[in-house]
């Protein structure tokens, strides 16, 4: 009767698909009772835990990252909701699109949200630096003197007039400095 016993376990895990890791089906390809055969997709199994996002980074920014960093993850149906986000792994080939080349890189979610699912529009911000204490000032306001590499501000006095200051810029983006 053991012998019968270990003959049907053996017999079972022929039949028995085993995952390479914890994760949810997200489709299954084929019909119970299908022929399937080599190379041919039977599922499409989906690691969720933690939540990644693969975003592609341009040659020109992709120095600038390393795996470790820390990100901001936003989902576009959910307005207003920054998740955070740790740089996972950054693809050491390129891909070219129409010249451009960019480097996937892969963002893994630090906190779960059961508002987030796989397959969702999503973008990264990727925070390359950071000052604590110091004044943010849109650059619509700043006033650059790029021949003299020197930078200014109007303040508005106690009487309502405007008086040019010069800054000294520490950290610059996109929007702000």
């Amino acid at each position: 009767a053991l012998t019968d016993l270990n003959q049907a376990v053996q017999e079972l895990a022929k039949f028995t698909l085993n995952a390479p890791f914890d994760g949810v089906i997200a489709r299954v390809d084929v019909e119970v009772g299908s022929l399937v055969s080599p190379g041919l997709s039977v599922l499409q199994l989906v690691d969720v835990a933690p939540l990644r996002v693969t975003v592609d980074v341009d040659e020109i920014d992709i120095r600038r990252i390393s795996v470790g960093m820390p990100a901001l993850v936003s989902i576009d149906a959910l307005s207003n909701v920054e998740l955070p986000a740790t740089i996972e792994r950054i693809a050491l080939v390129g891909t070219n699109a129409a010249g451009i080349i960019s480097y996937p890189v892969e963002v893994a979610l630090t906190a779960a949200d059961p508002r987030v699912r796989p397959g969702m529009t999503s973008e990264a911000e990727v925070i390359v630096d950071s000052r604590d204490d110091v004044l943010v000032v849109p650059n619509q306001f700043v006033r650059l003197e790029r021949r003299l590499n020197r930078a200014f501000v109007n303040l508005i006095q106690p009487d309502g007039t405007l008086r040019e200051v010069e800054i000294e810029l520490g950290l610059q983006g996109a929007q702000s400095s």
